[in-house]
């Protein structure tokens, strides 16, 4: 997997590495752990630009469930 690349280390591009552990762990709805990700692959030049866009689409699906959920709530 992706995360035993990165614990084992030499990879050629690591900053992908991180890019496609985030974006797989963004489908699985675990955005804290690909929001981590995402901070890793921006610390890289080459991935900066696209870390920042993949981290505004989190930020962004984050705050449409939230505000599903708030619309699924009852009043009180």
């Amino acid at each position: 997997s992706v995360e035993n690349a990165l614990k084992v280390g030499r990879l050629r591009d690591e900053a992908a590495a991180h890019m496609l552990l985030g974006m797989a762990q963004f489908n699985q709805k675990k955005f804290r752990k690909a929001r981590s990700a995402f901070a890793r692959a921006g610390e890289s030049p080459d991935s900066q630009r696209l870390a920042g866009q993949w981290m505004d689409y989190l930020e962004r699906e984050e705050e449409k469930l939230r505000l599903a959920e708030e619309a699924q709530a009852p009043l009180l």
